[in-house]
């Protein structure tokens, strides 16, 4: 290997490196492009040659050759950073005759000295490669069934990595790969001898000389990453043959898929274990700190600073230093006076595990009351497993590259065309269509704005004979929509109390649950209504959900049918709970755990409509503000739904 690295250079050989290059790249310092030297060679040749093979003398000094313009490319329209523009090294075309020789002779041999899991550069294998591995895998894992051990892909990319490469650690690695030291006096001749003038708005600046990394444009280049590179996949590969680090095995006779690299990116598969994760940084951090590469955990930054606890039992996380107040916009509780903070407390001392509530009477003092509110809203002790960390810009609580990217770039979308044209009175909105006949009223319509806006297009199309729901009006059927239209924002004045509520609820905290349990008559049996301090709609219903099994539990082993209005609530009960909104996880885990107690327990959702026993409960214990239970008797509000229930259920809107 190193005889034919080391060989004499040949004509012939000087000259396939020359007409390899690009013609049409951009000059270098002097001038001249790649299309001087094709058309002219046969004028050039003789004097072009013996530089280039004096080159390979040990006397030769090559930074005559080696001064480099670098050109500044914006990355983004209207640069403010330097990291947002892109360095271009223009080099001296005749010293990129050098390289190219030198990368030549390197490129047949990298197959035998780099580990099989880099597809880049290459000769005999194609990128490709590892993206349909990649692929497959990725689709593998989505195959497969739920199992209690959680697996973990790992995206790692490394910024600015040409640039950070340390010229000590690159000398290192090619003796230890058994390279002779004329090679190695020839490739670091090249690395080390650069200097570099930067360009800067048409005007070249001083001179100054790099004390590592090497160049984009250089053709040797992307071979000597390559080789350091390996590095890492030589560690990773060591930590698989010893067992330290448990990866992912795809099928019972496939081989263990540890990682792929693509060139400077890199995927790695590992069970997500704490041990293998800790493993796996210590790794890492060592690669980095040897070659000069910036941490390829930094990333990570993006999710440490918008991901909180979710309190379950409170241990391990501090209640004064921890993120898990989701209220606070950096998630931290905020004490009134400093002085009283004790930074190793934790959340476990405000809460009560036996009762699975909030106990603040060793706060009382040291935060206001509006936060303490908030935290008695807040569920608590679904279960005794460990505290969860969430994501809280998603539904679910999981972290998504698209959630991710909104924290780091907000962007306000512009409104709709047609939405500002009705606003500037251009087109026809539902309030002007509706006022130049008369029937629209501010007041009752500003109660529920959604509603009218339900109304308005379910009985326009009703009125042109458009398709509903994916059935057909006929449009010859006579009806008198204003009457329809007005009986129905009435019904909306009455019967839309949950969604008026909604603002009060953010303002006060304050719920009303209400529960009611028949026997599989219909019969009443009994009912209950409490108040309790929530956040949010689906957090009221779930807790309804969970204080109608309360209230059900000395019943006995029966079988029951849980009926709830809320969609959600009722989707997520039947899912898995961790993929359902994460506000709520405590209260659903609590419900799991509640329903072992029953035969057998069902869900069903339910329209408002059919539901409005419960509703009647839920008002009466917000008007009262105390918690009752009726048994067999039940008040004369709520006796008055109970005689309507055996009626029709009018249709939905």
């Amino acid at each position: 290997m190193n005889n034919s690295l080391c060989s004499p250079v040949l004509d012939k050989e000087i000259k396939e490196a020359a007409f390899q290059l690009g013609a049409s790249k951009a000059p270098s310092p002097n001038g001249f492009s790649g299309i001087f030297y094709h058309n002219y060679w046969e004028i050039i040749r003789e004097d072009l040659c013996k530089m280039v093979k004096a080159f390979f003398q040990p006397e030769f000094s090559v930074h005559c050759l080696n001064m480099t313009e670098i050109a500044l490319i914006p990355k983004v329209p209207n640069p403010e950073a330097v990291t947002q523009l892109r360095p271009v090294a223009l080099c001296n075309f005749t010293y990129k005759i050098i390289s190219k020789i030198l990368a030549n002779r390197l490129k047949p041999m990298l197959a035998e000295i780099i580990s099989p899991q880099q597809s880049a550069f290459i000769p005999g294998r194609q990128i490709k490669d590892n993206i349909l591995l990649a692929h497959e895998a990725f689709h593998a894992l989505k195959l497969r069934k739920k199992t209690k051990v959680y697996e973990m892909r790992l995206k790692l990319d490394m910024n600015k990595a040409y640039d950070r490469i340390e010229w000590d650690f690159l000398k290192e690695v090619l003796l230890k790969m058994g390279f002779d030291q004329t090679w190695l006096r020839l490739v670091m001749r090249c690395i080390t001898s650069v200097s570099f003038i930067v360009l800067l708005n048409g005007k070249s600046e001083n001179l100054f000389k790099p004390s590592r990394g090497i160049r984009h444009g250089d053709p040797i280049s992307p071979y000597i990453f390559i080789l350091v590179s390996d590095v890492l996949s030589v560690m990773l590969n060591k930590a698989v043959k010893r067992g330290i680090v448990q990866w992912i095995i795809f099928s019972r006779d496939s081989p263990t898929l540890s990682h792929l690299f693509f060139a400077d990116d890199s995927i790695m598969f590992l069970k997500a274990t704490e041990r293998n994760c800790n493993v796996v940084a210590s790794i890492l951090n060592s690669y980095c700190h040897a070659s000069g590469q910036a941490s390829m955990l930094e990333g990570r930054e993006v999710i440490i600073r918008g991901s909180q606890w979710q309190i379950l039992n409170g241990t391990r996380v501090r209640l004064w230093i921890d993120k898990w107040f989701p209220v606070s916009p950096d998630g931290l509780l905020d004490p009134i006076n400093d002085e009283l903070v004790d930074e190793n407390a934790f959340v476990s001392k405000i809460i009560n595990l036996i009762t699975k509530s909030w106990d603040l009477s060793n706060l009382n003092d040291r935060i206001s009351d509006q936060d303490a509110r908030r935290i008695k809203a807040m569920p608590v002790g679904g279960d005794c497993r460990s505290n969860r960390l969430v994501w809280p810009f998603s539904v679910s609580g999981c972290y998504s590259v698209k959630t991710g990217y909104n924290l780091i770039h907000p962007c306000n979308h512009p409104n709709h065309r047609h939405m500002r044209a009705s606003g500037s009175h251009c087109v026809a909105s539902p309030q002007r269509l509706f006022s130049s006949v008369g029937i629209w009223d501010p007041p009752l319509c500003a109660r529920s704005a959604k509603k009218s806006r339900k109304l308005f297009s379910t009985d326009c199309y009703t009125v042109f004979g458009l398709p509903v729901s994916g059935k057909n009006v006929c449009p010859k059927q006579t009806i008198d929509w204003g009457k329809l239209l007005a009986l129905e924002l009435m019904e909306v004045a009455d019967l839309n109390g949950h969604g008026a509520e909604e603002p009060t609820l953010q303002k006060t905290l304050i719920a009303g649950l209400g529960a009611v349990i028949r026997d599989e008559h219909g019969n009443f049996m009994r009912g209950a209504g409490k108040v309790r301090l929530a956040s949010s709609p689906i957090e009221v219903e779930a807790h309804a959900a969970l204080y109608d099994l309360v209230v059900a539990s000395d019943l006995g082993n029966v079988h029951l049918e849980c009926e709830s209005d809320s969609k959600e609530l009722i989707q997520s009960v039947k899912g898995n709970i961790q993929k359902g909104r994460w506000t709520i996880y405590p209260i659903l885990a609590a419900l799991k755990e509640k329903c072992r107690i029953f035969g057998s327990c069902s869900w069903k959702w339910i329209p408002r409509k059919a539901n409005k026993a419960a509703d009647v409960a839920a008002i009466e214990a917000k008007r009262k503000m105390c918690d009752e239970v009726w048994i067999s008797r039940p008040p004369s509000s709520l006796a008055f739904v109970l005689q309507s229930d055996g009626l029709p259920c009018p249709p939905q809107v």
